[in-house]
C-alpha cells in the first residue's frame, strides 16, 4: 500500500504514545489517518531541507481524544 500525508497541527496519545496526526490518502483514494510518533532521515543523506520543512509546520495543538479525528473503530488493534 502507499499513502500520501501530510503534517497537521493536532497531538494526541496513541497506544501510549505522544503523535502528531498526518493526514493523506491511499493511491486508490482513500483519506486515511496516520499518528506519528517519532520522524527521521538516514544520517547519510542531508537533513537541512528536512529540518526546514519540518520548522514550517504549524506549532501542535493538543487534542484529547483522537475521537475528535476519525472514528475509533477504523483502528486494528
Amino acid at each position: 500500500m502507499r499513502i500520501t500525508i501530510e503534517s497537521t497541527d493536532m497531538l494526541t496519545y496513541h497506544n501510549g504514545a505522544r503523535t502528531r496526526v498526518w493526514k493523506g490518502m491511499t493511491e486508490s483514494g482513500k483519506p486515511v489517518c496516520v499518528f506519528v510518533a517519532g520522524l527521521a532521515v538516514e544520517t547519510k543523506n542531508d537533513q537541512g531541507e528536512f529540518l526546514a520543512e519540518l520548522r514550517e509546520t504549524e506549532p501542535p495543538l493538543e487534542i484529547r481524544s483522537i475521537d475528535k479525528v476519525l472514528s475509533a473503530r477504523l483502528f486494528m488493534p
